[in-house]
């Protein structure tokens, strides 16, 4: 795993748990996807990720797969392209598995998987986060501890009370899109 797809993996664990957990967005846009899901204790989502990096503009990686989470604390994000590898969160630790091999991720309990992808039930941490409607659409989302985060923002896109997309702006430049489709 590059670190710029870890970079990215950790976020969005940090976003999604975060939002997951009942925490208030402030957004009325946030709190519509967090109603959606109430109560919900399982979620499965496909995507398709588009990663550009500023040193090679005109040629982005992309990769496609799903995630799934199931509270408190399982997670599993799964790349079917370009290479099939999982990467799985449970009450074991973290691990990236490529075929028969099995790496623990270092200090993957730290991680916080709950506190991480909330983003996807609508639920931020305020004490990580600043949180503003854009439009009737789009959501701005910031890291208040910008000196120690690895992205300067990130825009979600929401539809039908979901969300549809993810555009993060990292700090080295790179912008990654990901797409989501929910089933």
């Amino acid at each position: 795993m590059t670190f710029r797809s870890w970079f990215l993996f950790s976020f969005l664990c940090l976003c999604f748990i975060s939002m997951w957990r009942g925490a208030e967005a402030s957004s009325p846009l946030m709190d519509s996807v967090r109603n959606q899901l109430k109560g919900k204790n399982f979620l499965k989502v496909s995507f398709d990720q588009e990663i550009k990096q500023e040193i090679f503009p005109e040629q982005p990686a992309k990769a496609s797969g799903f995630i799934e989470f199931r509270k408190p604390k399982n997670l599993r994000w799964v790349y079917t392209s370009p290479e099939k590898k999982e990467i799985v969160f449970n009450s074991s630790g973290g691990f990236i598995i490529r075929g028969d091999e099995k790496e623990e991720i270092p200090n993957a309990r730290a991680l916080g998987v709950e506190e991480s992808f909330g983003f996807l039930w609508g639920e931020l941490s305020l004490r990580q986060f600043q949180v503003k409607d854009l439009d009737k659409s789009r959501v701005e989302i910031k890291p208040i501890h910008a000196d120690k985060a690895q992205f300067e923002r990130m825009i979600a896109k929401i539809e039908n009370s979901r969300i549809a997309e993810v555009q993060v702006f990292d700090r080295m430049g790179g912008e990654s899109k990901i797409r989501f489709s929910y089933q």
